[in-house]
């Protein structure tokens, strides 16, 4: 019998440096907007605090909703053998992790955007079912995500 394995282990990222840095960046684009914004409408009456209060509200309203209802997944861990699938990862900085037996594993390139796909893995055995999409952060780049998708192909423990 042909032995077929794959581990990948990568350094957990620091998701509060992760969102830190997205809050930093979409501030700044909101308050970039909002300075525009004042400068197109001249009938504010100096009141310019208005404008920033807005802007502020609009980026912590856009990134409640990505967090929430997209959530951040990041894989750090991922070990297929003949018989056991184990996948480690966190979801929003909390760590979880799940483990199947004989498992069904599908892995594909799924685009989203423009330039952004994401690696969607669907692993289910006779208990469970578990869906994860990974997109572009930390380690994981677009040569990263193409070059795990075609390894867990190639180490399946099922034939489709």
């Amino acid at each position: 019998m042909n032995s077929k394995k794959l581990k990948l282990e990568i350094e957990p990222i620091n998701f509060f440096g992760f969102i830190f840095k997205s809050f930093f960046s979409m501030f700044l684009i909101l308050f970039i907007a909002s300075i525009i914004f004042v400068i197109v409408t001249p009938n504010l009456e100096s009141n310019y605090i208005i404008a920033i209060i807005l802007a502020g509200l609009t980026m912590g309203l856009i990134l409640a909703i990505q967090f929430i209802f997209r959530p951040t997944i990041y894989l750090y861990s991922i070990f297929i053998s003949e018989t056991t699938t184990e996948l480690k990862w966190q979801e929003n900085g909390k760590f979880k992790s799940h483990q199947f037996n004989n498992a069904e594993i599908t892995a594909e390139l799924i685009p989203s955007g423009k330039n952004n796909p994401y690696l969607k893995l669907d692993v289910k055995d006779k208990e469970s079912h578990l869906t994860l999409k990974q997109y572009r952060i930390g380690e994981w780049t677009l040569e990263k995500l193409k070059e795990i998708g075609i390894e867990i192909k190639n180490t399946m423990h099922n034939n489709v």
